[in-house]
Order: structure tokens, then C-alpha cells, then sequence
């Protein structure tokens, strides 16, 4: 994996305070779906995934494995109006698990008292629906429509043409199984560095409610059935939701029905 986005072969809304890294705030900062975290020691830039629980009850936020891996010490909030930023926001939490094959996933936990978890997903830059509420996960086959929320491109969508592939990253060699391919229609989709662990998700009718489907672990060039020529970063990687949450006994947390 090539830096920490990979390559291969009721509660409150999202609105938050932010500071820079010498001040605190006193205001409860909620935590979102798409919203960037940061490890200080490593100085990783990575997203959130989903609000779950335990079997234990505890609260973790996922994101990818390989943000997590070799990295140590206290992950904090990284609120996406500190995007391109040093700066950051509140202590988040730990590393609790983390592989990156075959999955590519991981939690931290939510041990900051100035955080709170939500079930709702970042999307701020639509004034309409700046936060997506989530109602469910599903799974989504080939030629549906999923939209993903990082810290860095923000949200952007693209169709589901690939399911249930293994990948490679050529230059370690870690093979990742039950992937999913998103094609990347225009550039303005391309996931960059930093979206990695960020939240993928199906609209489910018009409206904020959406059904959460995967997590983003990366980027990569592939001909597939129906595609042009193969070019630099022409798909996005998404690591089904269902698949994870059942292995690692998470519970996703959702929006009162």
C-alpha cells in the first residue's frame, strides 16, 4: 500500500468546532461518516466509516485496515474544514483491531469525552443535505449507483462493475479478497489520499436517508468488461460492509426507523 491510500495492482448533526492543534474546544465535536481522522505519531491522514458497536457494547468508529497498521498512540478529528491543514481537532480514540489481508479494515475506539458518535454521514458541501442520515446497510450489486464521504474528495459517486474480486498491491505483495469496483467517471470522483476507511452508501429514496454499503480502501487501474483502455486510477476500491460487520461481529448503528 502507497501511503495511506492505497493503490493496487438523537444526536447532532456533523456541524463541529474546529481549532488548531495548540487549542481545545469545549464544544462537543460529533463524529460523521467521511470526517478525517489523524494519528499525531505517524502524522496518517485517514476517514471515518461507521458508528458500531461491539459485542462487548463499546463504541468504535471503522475505517481501513491499512490506515491502522504500524501505526501507534491517540487518533484525533479531523474535520473536513481542516482538510489540507496541520491542524486538527479532539482526541478520538485508539487503535482497538486492524488487518489489511485479506480484509482491509479496522476500528478505533471512542474514548474522548468531547466526541460523540452519530449515524449520520458527512456531506456538507450540499447545502440542501449537508448530512445523510443512515437507515440501514445493503448490499450492492453490479450497476448500482454508491457514493462515497472522505475527507479529501469529499463525496463523489460512481457505478459498482466489479464484485467479489481479490487484488494485489504489487509492490507488498498483501492480497485483499471480497472487493468491490467502482468506476470513476470524471476526475472530480477520483478518490485521493486521506479517504481511505471514509464511508460508501446508496441513496435510498430522495431525501437524507441513505443505506451504508462499504468502506473505501483504495484506488486502482483495471480493465474491466465494458471500460476503455486502462488508465492511471480509473476504479475505486470498496470493501463490502455486510462482509466485515459479520466477521468481526460489529453492530451498525442507525437512525431510528
Amino acid at each position: 500500500m502507497i501511503g495511506q491510500h492505497k493503490h493496487y495492482k438523537m444526536v447532532p448533526h456533523c456541524s463541529t468546532t474546529t481549532k488548531n492543534s495548540h487549542l481545545r474546544s469545549r464544544a462537543i465535536a460529533p463524529l460523521c461518516g467521511g470526517d478525517g481522522i489523524k494519528n499525531l505519531n505517524s502524522n496518517i491522514v485517514c476517514s471515518l466509516g461507521f458508528w458500531c458497536k461491539t459485542s462487548s457494547g463499546d463504541n468504535v468508529f471503522t475505517t481501513a485496515g491499512h490506515c491502522l497498521i504500524g501505526t501507534e498512540g491517540p487518533w484525533y478529528h479531523k474535520p473536513w474544514s481542516l482538510a489540507g491543514s496541520p491542524n486538527y481537532g479532539d482526541f478520538i480514540g485508539y487503535k482497538i483491531n486492524a488487518v489489511n489481508q485479506p480484509d482491509d479494515f479496522g476500528y478505533i475506539s471512542i474514548a474522548g469525552t468531547n466526541v460523540l458518535p452519530t449515524y449520520f454521514i458527512q456531506n456538507s458541501d450540499d447545502t440542501a443535505f449537508p448530512f445523510l442520515k443512515i437507515k440501514g446497510n445493503t448490499d450492492s450489486g453490479v450497476g448500482a449507483l454508491v457514493c462515497r464521504s472522505g475527507i479529501s474528495s469529499h463525496v463523489a459517486c460512481g457505478y459498482i462493475v466489479l464484485t467479489g474480486q481479490t487484488i494485489r498491491d504489487g509492490q507488498t505483495g498483501e492480497t485483499v479478497s471480497n472487493v468491490n469496483v467502482i468506476s470513476i467517471t470524471d476526475a472530480d470522483a477520483a478518490p485521493q489520499q486521506g479517504d481511505s476507511g471514509g464511508a460508501y452508501f446508496e441513496f435510498k429514496s430522495e431525501g437524507n436517508d441513505v443505506n451504508a454499503v462499504g468502506t473505501h480502501i483504495g484506488s486502482s487501474c483495471l480493465q474491466y468488461p465494458g471500460s476503455p483502455a486502462c488508465a492511471p486510477m480509473n476504479v475505486a476500491l470498496m470493501q463490502p460492509l455486510s462482509h466485515t460487520l459479520a466477521l468481526y461481529n460489529l453492530r451498525l448503528i442507525v437512525a431510528p426507523q
